[in-house]
């Protein structure tokens, strides 16, 4: 799209972004700029709890409500704040349990590959691989504009105190953020 909606606002790209997106263009419908994790989970899980930690966890960081726009033939990030995360959930449980592991790898391969459309929706993945009743995989998946190393490991902190803190009725214990992405862009650009 060139254009942006009422509610969505713009943030500059930082060098390496704008790098990304011409590699991006160059390789339309790949994967290769995916980044894919996985946590593994055992014990009770509650999937509409785990819903609303993303979806409080994409609200509190605007770069995962990004995508990308060309202005003037220029690319910049667009952040939609009503952009939902959604947590895709394959239940694999009711095989036995060396196939539904097999499966399980299989699934995280493929939702690993998945292309991301630049301009169009998310730029993350959410998916819960159920194993056994007890036991999970729990895979997100990002294009590479929006998230890092430091990033993820941020994310990953964040998302099963945001969990226990919904459990437990109180999403307002976890601090908000000090700094957003587009704190950090604005500071390289002025740099």
């Amino acid at each position: 799209p060139s254009s942006v909606d009422e509610d969505a606002f713009l943030l500059p790209m930082t060098p390496l972004q704008r790098r990304i997106w011409r590699e991006d263009r160059a390789r339309s419908g790949t994967s290769a700029l995916n980044g894919a994790f996985r946590v593994e989970i055992t014990g009770p899980l509650d999937t509409g709890i785990l819903t609303q930690a993303i979806r409080l966890l994409g609200d509190r960081h605007e770069i995962l409500k990004a995508s990308c726009v060309v202005i003037d033939g220029e690319p910049q990030l667009v952040v939609r704040p009503g952009l939902l995360h959604e947590l895709a959930v394959v239940d694999l449980s009711h095989f036995p349990v060396k196939e539904a592991d097999a499966a399980a790898e299989q699934q995280c391969a493929e939702i690993a590959k998945r292309p991301f459309d630049l301009e169009n929706g998310a730029l993350g993945l959410f998916t819960l691989i159920r194993i056994e009743p007890e036991r999970a995989i729990l895979t997100l998946t990002f294009h590479q504009m929006i998230i890092d190393g430091w990033s993820v490991s941020l994310l990953l902190g964040e998302l099963p105190q945001l969990y226990v803190s919904i459990s437990e009725n109180d999403p307002s214990r976890v601090p908000a953020p000090k700094l957003q992405f587009g704190d950090y862009a604005a500071w390289l650009e002025a740099a």
